[in-house]
């Protein structure tokens, strides 16, 4: 526990959590040669300017003085903090501050409408009802409700209901009303309609339109829901961050970098920027206190990776010098983004660093592999998605194609880089449930999906430690080593007691370079 050591003998107090941390005691937590994780003997690491100065045995480490911030003990384990280098943190911060369906799951559609209506019983009459978390797969109906229940359900305040993959929203007759009016009559593609062309009340592809709509939160709510999201993330042992909404712009990272000085978001953040033309103006917004580290862009179907439009985007990245981290779920559509790729110009700083980045990549066969790995390419993926919607899976996808259903074990067989991250709040923003679909590929039926392509421990977690560093373009030491930067976690022992079971780890402590966030 972290302690100060200036108060009188014998009355030590709790510190304050953001203190600069000169000693952490601990078992370093490392993989076998068969990838098994294990406890080393304990050690004694010092801390300065943010990295590890000073490695080794406890039993040789000279007692605290009265200056030193001492975290763990001789029992506690050490390993590297992780990173979560694929979500959208404004996003969870909305989901935060409006009804987050997902927090319990319902299991009818009658259930979930409950939520809904007690939700808006709690709102000023004609106000928005923010909803988000919405899956169809967890209800015993297996479907959506209609418009006329919603309606039921909110009768007096216009209802979004964001799907949880964010890319459709349910709307009641009010919301949707509303949509109609500032974007116009909505085309069947966007806003499936009954035989009598009555809206059903679901609507794809339309998320950011929705978005300006339903109108932003009041600036106190997004910035107490922001620290709320830091402290939960910093609690999960997560200090790197990237930020890699395709609609992020200077004003965006203006928001973030003052939620960064204010201390509502204690991790270590980049971003990517939805349009190249925004750099220099983001550049300035973020004021040193984060990274403009790329350019995000969407290619959620072949013909928008062929589109001329992409290709114009993808230039002006390599303009700025700048990689891109390209939004690609299906292996086709993953295919011509190599292509772009390959033929675009080089950046012109004409060096290294971070690599350009498939997002997803959920559905990939061998040969896909080979040529992502071919390209340089790296792939940012959810494995906590296996752990998640599992059971989704087993009844959607067809078996033969479980193992190419992020193939985390032959992409890195191929040679690729592949990181780990949430994508939340798509799910949850909680490492341990990536280190277990990765490392058990079970859904909550048992169905374990490819088990050829399951990972042992230690590979999990270079997924979110080690991979993510590489990601970044980070070089030297890393995790329990001299040199290294103070990225760590001080976590309970039990976890470990036969072999690893990732939902048990319990962090006591996060440190980000050298400062204890949590």
């Amino acid at each position: 526990m972290l302690r100060r050591r200036d108060e009188a003998e014998g009355s030590e107090a709790p510190a304050v959590v953001r203190l600069s941390t000169s000693c952490v005691i601990g078992r370093p937590l490392r993989a076998d040669a068969t990838g098994r994780l294990v406890t080393a003997d304990p050690v004694a690491l010092r801390i300065a300017g943010g990295r590890i100065v000073a490695v080794g045995p406890l039993a040789s480490h000279r007692a605290p003085s009265a200056a030193d911030a001492v975290l763990g003990d001789d029992e506690a384990l050490l390993l590297p903090a992780f990173a979560d280098p694929h979500l959208h943190l404004v996003a969870c911060a909305a989901d935060r501050a409006g009804l987050d369906v997902s927090q319990p799951r319902p299991g009818t559609i009658a259930a979930l409408l409950g939520r809904l209506t007690a939700a808006a019983c709690a709102l000023p009459a004609g106000s928005w009802l923010r909803a988000s978390g919405h899956d169809e797969a967890w209800l015993a109906e297996r479907g959506h409700p209609d418009r006329a229940e919603l309606d039921r359900a909110v009768p007096r305040h216009p209802l979004r209901l964001r799907h949880a993959t964010r890319h459709a929203s349910l709307l009641n007759a009010l919301a949707f009303a509303r949509v109609e009016q500032a974007l116009g009559t909505l085309d069947r593609e966007r806003a499936p309609r009954d035989p009598h062309a009555v809206p059903l009340g679901i609507v794809y592809g339309l998320e950011p339109e929705i978005t300006k709509v339903v109108g932003p939160l009041e600036a106190p709510v997004l910035r107490q829901a922001l620290s709320d999201v830091g402290a939960e993330l910093a609690a999960h042992g997560v200090v790197h961050l990237d930020e890699v909404t395709a609609s992020n712009d200077a004003a965006r990272v203006a928001l973030l970098a003052a939620a960064v000085d204010d201390g509502a978001l204690p991790q270590q953040i980049r971003v990517y920027l939805g349009d190249a033309d925004e750099v220099a103006a983001a550049r300035r917004a973020a004021r040193g206190r984060l990274v403009v580290a790329g350019v995000k862009l969407l290619a959620r179907s072949v013909d928008e990776a062929h589109a001329p439009a992409f290709r114009a985007r993808l230039a002006g990245a390599r303009r700025c010098g700048l990689p891109v981290a390209v939004h690609a779920v299906d292996a086709d559509v993953a295919a011509v983004v190599l292509d772009a790729l390959r033929d675009a110009p080089p950046r012109a700083d004409g060096a290294g660093g971070s690599p350009d980045r498939l997002e997803h990549c959920s559905l990939c066969p061998p040969e896909l592999a080979r040529r992502i790995a071919a390209a340089g390419v790296a792939v940012v993926t959810q494995p906590a998605f296996l752990a998640i919607r599992g059971v989704k899976y087993s009844h959607e996808v067809e078996p033969p194609l479980w193992p190419w259903l992020y193939p985390l074990r032959a992409l890195r067989a191929a040679g690729v880089l592949v990181v780990g991250s949430s994508d939340a709040p798509v799910v949850p923003f909680d490492p341990r449930l990536g280190l277990d679909g990765a490392s058990r590929r079970r859904g909550s039926d048992g169905v374990v999906l490819a088990p050829g392509e399951i990972l042992d421990d230690g590979a999990a977690l270079d997924l979110f430690t080690r991979a993510a560093a590489r990601l970044r373009g980070a070089s030297g030491p890393s995790g329990i080593d001299l040199g290294a930067p103070a990225d760590l976690l001080v976590a309970e022992p039990g976890f470990l007691d036969s072999s690893a079971d990732w939902r048990a780890l319990r962090v006591r402590h996060t440190l980000s370079a050298g400062r204890a966030i949590a």
